[in-house]
């Protein structure tokens, strides 16, 4: 039986790789139910504007001035319980104008307090089309064996001006032998 946050998490990113919008979007302001950028506005102004990203789920450009703590992707996962020794993965091919490095996460929401838990790995978005595989197996301790709650896979973008693409992802999942 597949994970309901990896249920949603692909039906999400399917629509995403249908999305036809072009233009500028606001931080916050969802491109499609479930699917929205974010950033650090106290200390800075990001304009992103999505291009035509046929063939591809998301491409777009990000305006920075001044300096943000954060600027990332937000793709909501949805309810849902993980058990430690499950291996939460991430399959994704990425592109950028001038490449970086970030660590995605997923954050994790109960009863109004957010909690993270961070990918083992980075994700490097590079000038030519890269293909990343992120491997994190849920340990004791992790936000994510707390129990069931809210989670969103967090990408965090450069915090610079940027042009990037996000060619293809998956989001997988992989249960304890007990589990099975």
């Amino acid at each position: 039986m597949i994970h309901p946050c990896i249920a949603a998490a692909t039906s999400t990113l399917e629509r995403l790789g249908h999305m036809q919008a072009t233009g500028p979007v606001a931080p916050g302001e969802h491109l499609l139910p479930g699917v929205y950028f974010s950033a650090d506005l106290s200390q800075s102004d990001v304009k992103i504007t999505l291009q035509d990203a046929e063939g591809s789920l998301l491409q777009a450009t990000t305006d920075v001035t001044g300096t943000p703590q954060w600027l990332s992707l937000n793709i909501e996962l949805g309810e849902g319980s993980f058990a430690v020794e499950e291996t939460l993965g991430l399959l994704a091919e990425t592109q950028a104008e001038d490449p970086f490095t970030v660590w995605p996460f997923i954050r994790s929401f109960r009863a109004g307090i957010e909690y993270d838990t961070p990918f083992s790995e980075a994700l490097s978005f590079e000038t030519a089309p890269t293909v990343s595989t992120l491997l994190h197996q849920v340990a004791l301790g992790d936000p994510l064996a707390e129990g069931a709650g809210y989670h969103t896979l967090v990408l965090p973008l450069s915090v610079r001006s940027s042009s990037f693409t996000l060619r293809d992802m998956r989001v997988l999942h992989s249960q304890t032998l007990e589990a099975v």
